[in-house]
């Protein structure tokens, strides 16, 4: 799931210094996974968004999208996935239209 969070540079008191170090503070801590990131001006301030994904959340959503279903592993235990000796056959001669 996406999660939204904001820095304001009025919150710092307009130090730059201040401001990326609460957002390296937090990127450190959270270690979210940005999706996007948008710099806009507010009056004489900046403010800062990011569009991210917990880390954790996506770790596990990642994990169950490359799961092999059960399925699968049950229908090929004794399938030799790498068989010697076979010949290719190739793909049949066909007569093209033209």
């Amino acid at each position: 799931m996406f999660r939204y969070k904001g820095f304001d540079s009025a919150a710092c008191g307009d130090n730059l210094e201040r401001l990326e170090a609460s957002i390296n503070d937090w990127m450190s801590q959270q270690h979210p996974r940005i999706r996007l990131m948008a710099q806009s001006p507010r009056g004489a301030h900046v403010f800062l968004s990011f569009v991210y994904e917990d880390a954790a959340d996506s770790t596990a959503s990642l994990a169950r999208k490359a799961a092999v279903p059960d399925v699968y592993e049950r229908t090929m235990d004794d399938v030799d996935l790498d068989p010697e000796g076979e010949d290719d056959a190739g793909l049949p001669e066909a007569e093209l239209p033209y």
